[in-house]
């Protein structure tokens, strides 16, 4: 069997042709993350290590679980993480007005992407496997070691593989879908995912475009809708939607002039 999405990750940061469950390895990192709590923990270990981080770029703090600040512990730790980051000179510290939810932050940001190893003093850190990166929750002491070396050791992990078979019992059920796509031309390829999805277990699918053409008419997906392949299909006002559209049970329409007036301001 070849090797998983994480283990080649893994393994392309280790400098390494292939990696198995289990081995040790130290490898390279692109993304090091600590917040408003484990941050002001790592900081004084860090000093014991290094007087610079490995990088400023990649090196990323958050004010995040109790900022705006609660009390005055809460504003010490944001004060401690607010100096380290201006006398590192990172890149990405989100100060108040600019913070939020961390694991929201990066990706919105585009500090995360694919293929990308990536710690954090936070047991969510994880999230960014949905983006295609390796990402793992670590302790303070190993994201001081993170901050000052730019590597870490892993335990490379195995995989589990899941079969379902059969159908559903009563009370269980499949998650939500989104599919998003850029355009809906004919409507065909989407139709073809959600039945895709459908026929996988999917309970109810949501279709986020940004244009929605609809060249071959309506009486497709009409027809779909009514079968139950999708729940509702929303598209912006970007280009001209006709009455008939607009009119559309499953359709729904995202006003878009108030962002397009602040690009034009």
């Amino acid at each position: 069997m070849g090797m998983t999405m994480t283990q080649k990750i893994l393994a392309a940061h280790a400098g390494l042709d292939s990696v198995v469950p289990g081995q040790l390895i130290e490898a390279k990192l692109d993304v090091v993350m600590a917040n408003d709590i484990t941050g002001p923990m790592a900081v004084p270990v860090f000093n014991q290590m290094a007087d610079k981080v490995f990088d400023k770029d990649k090196v990323v703090l958050v004010p995040d679980h109790f900022t705006p600040n609660k009390d005055i512990k809460s504003a010490e730790n944001s004060k401690s993480i607010r100096e380290f980051s201006k006398c590192q000179c990172l890149k990405h510290y989100f100060e108040i007005g600019q913070m939020g939810i961390e694991h929201a932050i990066l990706p919105e940001k585009g500090i995360v992407v694919a293929g990308e190893c990536i710690i954090g003093a936070d047991s969510h850190t994880c999230t960014y496997g949905a983006l295609g990166a390796f990402s793992t929750g670590v302790g303070t002491t190993d994201i001081a070691t993170g901050m000052a070396t730019g590597e870490l050791w892993f335990k490379v992990p195995s995989a589990i593989k899941f079969v379902l078979t059969g159908k559903p019992s009563e009370f269980v059920s499949g998650k939500d879908i989104i599919i998003v796509d850029d355009m809906i031309s004919s409507g065909e390829s989407i139709l073809d995912v959600a039945r895709q999805l459908k026929d996988k277990g999917a309970r109810r699918i949501f279709v986020f475009s940004t244009f929605g053409l609809f060249c071959n008419g309506y009486e497709t997906i009409d027809k779909a809708y009514a079968e139950g392949i999708f729940t509702r299909i929303f598209t912006t006002n970007l280009v001209y939607r006709t009455p008939e559209l607009l009119s559309r049970e499953w359709y729904s329409e995202v006003n878009m002039c108030k962002y397009v007036a602040y690009i034009i301001d």
